[in-house]
């Protein structure tokens, strides 16, 4: 049995178990109609790329976050001092943000 996708106001909930690779099935989506006035959207069309970076300083610890597959969230991964860190920069989370695993992204 499919669990329908829920709605609230301008928010669509669909179940990530409903998803297959991040395409939405009409099915999931409200019984394939979307609310009056809603379209569907690409993420780029609705998400703006955070490109905000901080050097990496070799003295200080960095807290690092990790994505669970399918849609468990973000969790706190390692601290990691920065003369350890390959990256010369890195981007710090920003709250709100849509966060995904580049690598795991097609297991929601």
């Amino acid at each position: 049995m499919q669990t329908p996708a829920v709605s609230h106001q301008n928010i669509i909930v669909a179940m990530w178990s409903e998803m297959d690779r991040w395409v939405v099935p009409a099915s999931a989506l409200l019984g394939g109609t979307l609310p009056d006035g809603w379209e569907i959207a690409k993420v780029g069309e609705v998400l703006k790329l955070v490109t905000e970076r901080i050097q990496v300083e070799p003295g200080r610890e960095y807290k690092m976050a990790g994505v669970r597959w399918y849609g468990e969230g973000v969790f706190h991964r390692e601290t990691v001092p920065g003369q350890k860190l390959s990256a010369k920069y890195i981007a710090p989370l920003k709250p709100a943000a849509f966060i995904y695993n580049r690598l795991f992204g097609w297991k929601a």
